[in-house]
């Protein structure tokens, strides 16, 4: 699979998850093929920081994208039914590019120091109530570290397994679990790009939110 077959894959579960979300909420089996999605997107992340040639411009774009996005989740989730304050998933991808970055210079530089930076990183995606929590952050990681080679998945699966096991217990929800699933899919990744679809992520992610949000009001 190619980077761009992953991008449409994820955007599809993403769909799916959200539709029921909005429309179908006691159909739990829409939420379970849409945990899929998030690994998916993860591993994007990880695999576009470590190609980019200009990380801090990266980093930016996705702060950018997430300020940009909030407004959409937030429409989306009170058109839902749902008035709790929550931050959507691309500022968890920014303190997830933030850690990276941290790693990248705790390599160079030699400084223990820049490693333990990362903890209030995670625990900042807690803080401010991004979709998935600190699971974010610690997923982008691990794919970073592990997720680009396969002989290294036996490592990335088992830590995932943990991490997500984490996440349950402490949020109790265990339809994360299912999330899992995509680790297998992500396996099939053939290292190449594919079609340039650069910023369908960026696009589809703000637009799906107002398209659904908007049906869901005028279905009231």
């Amino acid at each position: 699979m190619t980077s761009c077959f992953l991008k449409i894959l994820a955007c599809i579960l993403m769909l799916v998850d959200h539709i029921g979300f909005c429309f179908f909420p006691k159909l739990i089996i829409l939420r379970k093929i849409g945990r899929l999605a998030f690994p998916i997107f993860a591993f994007q992340i990880a695999v576009g920081f470590s190609r980019t040639s200009n990380k801090k411009k990266y980093i930016l774009r996705m702060l950018i994208f997430a300020l940009v996005s909030e407004i959409p989740f937030l429409f989306f989730r009170v058109a839902s039914g749902y008035t709790e304050f929550r931050t959507n998933i691309g500022f968890s991808f920014f303190i997830s590019l933030l850690c990276l970055y941290l790693i990248d210079s705790f390599q160079n530089k030699k400084n223990i120091l820049y490693l333990f930076l990362i903890i209030p990183l995670i625990a900042s995606a807690v803080l401010l109530k991004v979709d998935y929590s600190f699971l974010g952050p610690v997923f982008v990681i691990l794919f970073y570290l592990f997720g680009q080679e396969k002989k290294y998945f036996p490592i990335l699966f088992i830590t995932a397994i943990y991490a997500t096991l984490i996440y349950v217990l402490l949020l109790k929800s265990d339809i994360q679990l299912y999330c899992l699933i995509s680790l297998f899919i992500i396996l099939l990744y053939n290292g190449k790009k594919g079609p340039n679809l650069k910023y369908l992520f960026y696009i589809f992610y703000p637009a799906h939110f107002l398209i659904l949000g908007i049906l869901n009001y005028l279905m009231v």
